[in-house]
């Protein structure tokens, strides 16, 4: 089927159910936005048509298995197994080159919004606890983050903690 999937300057596509069968061409203009230099692309096309058809992405398995793995224990599941879980909580350092300025590597497909350190955390913190395990390891913790926020409330619930941080400079997370 030949129809227009998507128009768009987005940098990202995920197929629709009405997608599937058709083929995808993609058109770039390239850009120069700064003042001295200004080009809009015109005459610099390029014009891309893959040859395969348009499928659904696939299952996200891993969703699916999420309630397993927050499945309230049983005494002897918790007397017998250890429940252990890595988590990488990205530092505000990796997400932002400035302050509220997303770093380019997500600036495509996540507003600054949804980065925010206070929208981010209180929801990490909630999947964290969700997991119940046993042992929490975490990347990419800022410092402030873990001492005002992590430390204090995994304190209370029981857990040990310590911090480690980079030994690098101009890091600021651990």
């Amino acid at each position: 089927n030949n129809h227009a999937v998507q128009q768009s300057t987005s940098l990202t596509y995920t197929p629709q159910p009405s997608d599937v069968g058709g083929t995808l061409s993609v058109l770039l203009q390239p850009q120069r936005t700064d003042v001295s230099s200004f080009h809009n692309g015109e005459g610099c096309q390029e014009a891309y048509a893959f040859s395969k058809s348009i499928e659904l992405p696939p299952e996200n398995y891993i969703i699916n298995l999420r309630p397993t793995w927050v499945a309230p224990r049983t005494e002897t599941e918790h007397e017998h197994n250890v429940r252990i879980m890595t988590f990488n909580i990205l530092a505000d350092q990796n997400a932002f080159r400035a302050p509220g300025v997303v770093t380019h590597f997500y600036q495509s497909y996540v507003e600054a919004k949804i980065l925010h350190r206070h929208r981010r955390m209180p929801l990490i913190l909630q999947e964290i606890l969700a997991y119940q395990a046993d042992v929490i390891c975490l990347q990419e913790v800022d410092r402030f983050v873990y001492e005002r926020l992590l430390s204090p409330t995994l304190r209370h619930l029981g857990y040990e903690g310590f911090y480690s941080a980079k030994q690098s400079e101009g890091n600021n997370e651990g």
